[in-house]
């Protein structure tokens, strides 16, 4: 079941990964988390949260599968099989920042970027550039609404 993306701008200068979270956690199972319930689980605060840990509390979340990548074209594969792909921006920012990587076209990718809400297209060399880290988020036949697990 293909869902819409609910789109979720961070609140914070450090909270991109909690932005990622919810936008996930929306995409995987349908349910909304709050950006502070977001916060609390990364623990972003002060320098944010790495993106295995966000991939971590996904699969804790709502069941999803999670699998780092290593090339442009596994994350294009990824893509078109209709999954989320989070990523590192380290070009367009001083510090990293956590992305979403939320579609492909023949020639590039479709990038959230949670500091100004919105989905921005870039070519492949961009994210060849920009991000030495890509994890896979899959739904499972367990990824569903209300399932629910301790943290």
């Amino acid at each position: 079941m293909k869902r819409p993306l609910l789109l979720v701008r961070q609140k914070y200068s450090f909270s991109c990964t909690a932005s990622v979270l919810q936008t996930a956690h929306h995409f995987l199972c349908g349910e909304v988390l709050s950006h502070e319930n977001a916060i609390r689980l990364t623990n972003c605060r002060p320098d944010g949260a790495s993106l295995v840990k966000v991939a971590r509390i996904l699969q804790k979340l709502s069941g999803a599968l999670w699998t780092p990548l290593q090339s442009v074209c596994s994350v294009r594969r990824a893509l078109d099989a209709g999954n989320l792909v989070i990523a590192a921006d380290s070009l367009t920012y001083v510090d990293d920042h956590a992305v979403l990587l939320v579609g492909v076209t023949s020639c590039g990718l479709y990038v959230f970027d949670p500091a100004t809400g919105r989905v921005h297209w870039r070519r492949d060399q961009w994210a060849r550039d920009a991000s030495g880290e890509f994890i896979v988020l899959k739904r499972t036949r367990t990824t569903r609404p209300g399932r629910r697990a301790r943290i």
